[in-house]
């Protein structure tokens, strides 16, 4: 899908025929640019519509003016490795570590399942590194749904683990999850024993989380099973243990290698595929840079995988700070998700009050309920995110917002005054518009959008320092929140 449908897509919520504003090829279009590190030209500069492409794609949520203004004094290179600076991990709720008790109670896992929302959302919100993406990234891939496993404490445990491991071993990573209490009672691990073989987990950790079809066979699936039985949930720990008498220590051959394989090994074992380290770049690229991969690109991510023995930041980091990911084509070529499109409004409007469990269940309505996504495979993304259901409340969601609630207040006075020149119309709009939007507006478009901000006024007689202007201002914003170029990312 090129830009063009694209924006097609977020005016209507559907395929179709539409007007482009924005010249730039498709991203289906070759790409000459690879890995190689980004270096500033006058056809490529270092502005903020760069700045803001990083920001937008490696944190959750679109940036604020003054943070695009601060990478944008970074530079490129510094810009991507303070992304991997990550605050001090964040204040866990009171209930993190209390053991789970039998039978539930059930209206206080209700609450504590709010609370997690809540707390979560809140952390995306304030993080300015890309450990929250991260968490949001392997979440997505490694999934487990909070209506099946419903103890929130044991759907923290694996989002701590994600954030704990979230640039680093994902060989490592890909073990820990399979030993978490969420996956084995998600896919059932936790019913897999030597005495009765459960090959759910067995078949999407190959199919899903590390291989990809087509390379391996349904007896690697069944020897990979029998590798992973005997591990038992213990709730007054929020952990698990392998039990000796329930585990198959029989000899297994799993894609060619034949031995007393445990779960551990067989990670070892996949991890030893080229094939794994093709799927998960795959999975990388179409995440941070595009939902169309780029196969050379791909390879030569996998490639950098596999010498950093998976160790992820690095990969990242070349990855973010590439030739190729600051092309031209990428840039706005994907769709928000709805929580980078509810985080965007809240942090680009300096929220000065927001009610988060009512942010929770206006995520839900966006389509994109935390911690339950639609199935094993996740959310798809990308063109899903938008329909002509969804599109409507995000029409609605810019409505609400320029005025103040009891959901949410924006401090519009402090976001009016932080730009350059807000005495004059066209450098107002021109400034929001390139801190907002991906893509470059034609002249008519930001023509029309200075003839919202003014309304009859002439424009020698905007004065934004007139308690009017406010309003002014606010119908202006929604105009902008409410265009097909806000929903890209």
């Amino acid at each position: 899908m090129d830009r063009r449908e694209l924006l097609t897509l977020a005016v209507t919520g559907r395929k179709q025929a539409g007007r482009r504003r924005d010249p730039a090829p498709s991203p289906h279009q070759k790409i000459s640019a690879g890995l190689e590190p980004y270096r500033p030209t006058t056809q490529q500069p270092w502005n903020r519509r760069r700045a803001a492409h990083l920001l937008r794609r490696a944190r959750l949520g679109p940036p604020r003016r003054s943070e695009i203004d601060r990478f944008m004094k970074l530079g490129p290179a510094e810009a991507v490795a303070e992304l991997f600076r990550f605050p001090p991990s964040p204040v866990l709720p009171a209930w993190a570590d209390e053991p789970v008790e039998l039978p539930l109670d059930f209206e206080a896992e209700y609450r504590m399942r709010q609370e997690l929302v809540t707390w979560w959302l809140r952390q995306a919100y304030v993080d300015g590194s890309i450990r929250e993406r991260l968490v949001f990234f392997w979440s997505n891939h490694f999934v487990v749904e909070m209506e099946k496993v419903f103890v929130a404490r044991l759907i923290l445990s694996i989002n701590r683990l994600f954030r704990d491991a979230a640039a680093g071993d994902i060989r490592d990573l890909t073990k820990r999850v399979g030993q978490n209490p969420a996956m084995l009672i998600y896919l059932d691990g936790n019913l897999n024993t030597k005495y009765g073989i459960n090959e759910n987990y067995a078949r999407e950790l190959l199919e899903l989380f590390t291989m990809g079809r087509s390379h391996y066979t349904q007896t690697d699936v069944t020897e990979a099973a029998r590798a992973l039985t005997g591990w038992r949930i213990n709730p007054t720990l929020l952990g698990a243990y392998r039990h000796p008498l329930l585990h198959d220590n029989g000899q297994k051959t799993f894609l060619g290698h034949t031995g007393n394989w445990n779960d551990e090994d067989i990670v070892d074992i996949i991890f030893g595929q080229r094939a794994t380290a093709v799927f998960l770049a795959g999975r990388i690229y179409r995440h941070f840079v595009s939902p169309v991969a780029d196969e050379d690109l791909v390879q030569a991510l996998a490639d950098r995988l596999i010498a950093s023995d998976f160790e992820l930041e690095p990969v990242l980091k070349d990855l973010l700070g590439s030739a190729h990911f600051m092309a031209d084509e990428l840039i706005g070529s994907d769709i928000k998700s709805p929580i980078d499109f509810l985080l965007g409004v809240l942090r680009q409007f300096h929220a000065t009050k927001i009610d988060w469990p009512f942010m929770g269940l206006i995520l839900s309505v966006l389509g994109q309920t935390p911690f339950d996504p639609p199935n094993v495979a996740g959310w798809p993304g990308h063109r899903d995110w938008l329909s002509t259901s969804s599109l409507p409340f995000r029409q609605m969601l810019a409505q609400a917002v320029i005025y103040p609630s009891r959901l949410f207040i924006m401090d519009y006075h402090r976001f009016l005054h932080q730009l350059p020149h807000p005495e004059d119309p066209r450098q107002l709009v021109r400034h929001v518009t390139t801190d907002f939007l991906p893509l470059a507006l034609d002249e008519q478009t930001e023509a029309e959008l200075v003839a919202i901000l003014l309304g009859s006024l002439p424009p020698n007689q905007w004065n934004p320092y007139r308690p009017e202007a406010m309003t002014r201002v606010r119908l202006f914003l929604q105009a902008v929140m409410q265009m097909a170029e806000y929903q890209l990312h």
